[in-house]
């Protein structure tokens, strides 16, 4: 007699549905795991190119900065100065203005910590290192700031193109002989940089920490020298730094995605937290910072 085939129980079809959830919740578990590593690998060459390219204009600059000891400034320091005159699209949320440019730890000063108010440092200086242009042999004054608008020239504007972004701007050497060597004299020309200026998107924070040398030859900050120290002029020999630390904040794709998303409406604070808590909560952990001292060796003129 013919035996008869035997089908699965109940209970053997549930273990095998558990054991298979189990291995497809381990292979997820390691590909989300694999693609979080992958994004934050990206995310920091991303942003890590960026600054690169920021940092070493920045080094270039500094490193060949020039005084001219006539009691006007060779270089100057502005923060939150007025966002309308300098192109910003300021309609709707935007970068709240939280001014905190000396950070300390206990009793030290944290740089990596700075928040520069709402627009960032506005440096303005004379350099000698100006070999994009035609006058590369005569000083010239270069601008760095950070500028909300949008990333195209698209009317009217697109509001999920808007960025932070980080400009250089040259005044070219001929321009800046004829004008003097006073970077103030410079502020008009200067506050609306133009696209062709752009050197970093996602840049939400910009800033720079000046040094003197004192009397026993080690470094001493003249620059900020309180936490609310919105401006330094380089106006006279004692205010002229020997070196400078240099600070970014780049926010990561992501962090740029999100940040939009705040301003337009899109991504709420909770109701339990502060809109600008929330939006710097959110611009910290999507982004990275970079740092770098720089040494400034430029001689006077």
């Amino acid at each position: 007699m013919k035996a008869k085939a035997r089908g699965f129980t109940l209970v053997e079809l549930l273990v095998a549905v558990v054991i298979t959830l189990v291995l497809a919740g381990i292979v997820l578990s390691v590909t989300v795991s694999t693609l979080n590593g992958w994004r934050r690998t990206q995310d920091s060459f991303t942003t890590g190119s960026q600054a690169t390219l920021v940092l070493d204009y920045l080094e270039r600059d500094l490193h060949s900065a020039v005084f001219k000891p006539d009691g006007q400034s060779w270089l100057a320091i502005d923060l939150d100065y007025p966002v309308t005159t300098h192109g910003w699209l300021s309609s709707g949320v935007s970068k709240p203005d939280v001014l905190d440019c000396l950070p300390l730890d206990g009793s030290r000063p944290m740089l990596g910590d700075a928040r520069f108010g709402r627009t960032g440092a506005w440096l303005r200086l004379v350099t000698n290192d100006a070999p994009t242009t035609s006058d590369s042999t005569l000083p010239v004054v270069v601008s760095y700031q950070v500028v909300r608008r949008a990333l195209n020239n698209a009317t009217p504007v697109d509001a999920a193109n808007v960025r932070y972004s980080l400009f250089r701007t040259v005044v070219d050497g001929a321009a800046t002989f004829s004008g003097g060597y006073h970077v103030r004299n410079y502020d008009n020309q200067l506050a609306l940089p133009d696209s062709a200026d752009l050197l970093a998107t996602n840049v939400v924070d910009f800033g720079v920490w000046l040094y003197a040398r004192d009397a026993s030859g080690r470094l001493a900050l003249i620059y900020p020298t309180q936490t609310g120290d919105v401006s330094h002029s380089a106006n006279s020999t004692a205010a002229v730094p020997v070196a400078a630390d240099v600070f970014v904040r780049i926010l990561t794709d992501e962090g740029a995605s999100m940040i939009s998303a705040i301003e337009r409406g899109i991504m709420p604070a909770p109701a339990e937290v502060n809109s600008d808590d929330w939006w710097w909560r959110i611009a910290s952990a999507h982004s990275n910072t970079f740092i770098r001292r720089v040494e400034i060796q430029g001689a006077g003129l």
